[in-house]
């Protein structure tokens, strides 16, 4: 299913300007992306300006769902801004004006991104690519740094988050392989290596994502497999992967931690004499207890972008929760309070929840209208946003650069490849992909 390096290099190397750059930085885009500094950032924002010089010379035609999806995103801008307004735009909320440029960005992003035809398969190609570099980072970073952790350049969090993203993309790639060759190789080379990264990131958000795409993907992918096949690749994934997960000391450490201090808070609360500044599970909790008290005074638009850490201490120096809670570089920072829906439900209260919900709900919906004309890109779509949806349980990875970049990139491709098969009729698809639901074409018009 992915693209022939030989092709691909024929293919870049033929084409004009911009294309060719809009090829490269999306082959490009997962390779390194968290073994050099502001490489998924630095890419995005590449795009970002190519488009804006390109994009506005002619008119564009979107598709009905095209249209929904940019809507929303203005939705989201919109509950951002009034939310600020009406708070009087603190220093929390300037700050996390770079974040929402990036959503600004996107507008121009994805219409130049839909006008090229299977940068899907460019972008599988440096899934794959990244997918091992992730892997060989994690060992680079626990074997020979002699580092508790895999973390790259950023972090345990988005380090394991991404290699689970990357696992769960090439898993899928593997399933939906028709006949076992190299590639397949490189899909399996690819997924042990993921795997591996997501195990020694030691983060348990994306350990809890992985027991999900583990269970999931085969059954999302049953259809299209060969029964043979399944059985061969479901059993012994399901199989290690239950190992890893219930016999493997450090994760059966790491696991136990996480479920007593959750019980713990759940039995005592968090008294004000025991510290729980490192207690990850115990910490968040507390948040969201204080989240939940303070959000009726601002029930509809919230306290403002940024402001929820804020608050949050406000409330601790009241004596009203744990004094781990006072925290002071929220009043200048952005911080959060390790929640997507906690944090949005603070910052931009109950109508900016229900804002963030459909924006994250509808990709899904649509993926999951486009399982008959796009069956791979469908599938690797939902596990993607689902995945995210994952990650904001317990961190907020739709206001960080680097998760944002990821996020805003691969909905764009994704998004846009699948709207494109929908509307073509089935003959034309026939006709213009592949086997393997790839495009042969370079461009293409709505109409």
């Amino acid at each position: 299913m992915l693209s022939r390096p030989k092709l691909v290099y024929e293919r870049i190397k033929q084409s004009a300007y911009p294309e060719n750059l809009v090829l490269l930085g999306i082959l490009l885009f997962p390779v390194l992306s968290l073994s050099v500094r502001h490489w998924l950032s630095g890419i995005y924002s590449l795009l970002a300006l190519l488009a804006l010089f390109v994009v506005f010379r002619k008119s564009h035609d979107l598709f009905k769902e095209e249209k929904i999806l940019f809507a929303l995103f203005i939705l989201l801008l919109l509950s951002f801004t009034i939310s600020a307004s009406l708070n009087g735009w603190s220093d929390n909320s300037i700050r996390r004006l770079s974040n929402v440029l990036k959503y600004i960005l996107f507008f121009p992003t994805y219409l130049l991104i839909r006008q090229y035809k299977d940068l899907s398969g460019l972008l599988f190609m440096g899934i794959v690519t990244g997918g091992a570099a992730l892997g060989l980072q994690a060992i680079f970073d626990v074997f020979y740094l002699g580092l508790p952790q895999g973390s790259g350049i950023y972090g345990t969090i988005i380090f394991g988050d991404l290699s689970i993203l990357f696992f769960s993309t090439t898993l899928i790639l593997l399933f939906f392989k028709k006949e076992f060759s190299v590639t397949t190789w490189l899909y399996i080379i690819s997924a042990m290596l993921s795997a591996l990264a997501v195990y020694l990131s030691g983060s348990r958000n994306a350990w809890i994502a992985s027991v999900f795409c583990v269970l999931v993907i085969p059954l999302l992918c049953f259809k299209f497999m060969k029964y043979k096949r399944a059985i061969l690749v479901i059993v012994p994934i399901v199989t290690i992967s239950a190992s890893t997960f219930f016999f493997t000391e450090t994760v059966h450490k790491r696991l136990n931690l996480a479920v007593s201090e959750f019980t713990t808070f759940v039995a005592q609360g968090a008294p004000k004499d025991i510290p729980i500044k490192y207690n990850s599970v115990g910490f968040r909790l507390e948040q969201w207890r204080v989240a939940l008290h303070i959000t009726h005074d601002a029930f509809f638009f919230g306290y403002g972008g940024g402001n929820a850490g804020k608050h949050v201490k406000r409330y601790a120096e009241k004596g009203l929760a744990h004094p781990d809670l006072i925290v002071l570089d929220t009043e200048r920072g952005i911080g959060g309070l390790h929640s997507t829906y906690f944090e949005t439900l603070i910052n931009e209260g109950v109508i900016g929840l229900a804002v963030m919900f459909v924006f994250v709900f509808y990709p899904i919906y649509t993926f999951l209208k486009a399982r008959e004309s796009s069956p791979l890109l469908s599938t690797v779509g939902i596990i993607f946003v689902t995945n995210y949806m994952i990650f904001g349980i317990s961190e907020n990875p739709f206001v960080h650069d680097n998760f944002t970049s990821v996020y805003l990139i691969l909905l764009s491709v994704f998004f846009s490849e699948t709207i494109r098969n929908k509307y073509l009729d089935k003959g034309h698809r026939m006709a213009a992909y592949g086997q393997d639901g790839f495009s042969c074409e370079n461009t293409y018009s709505t109409k």
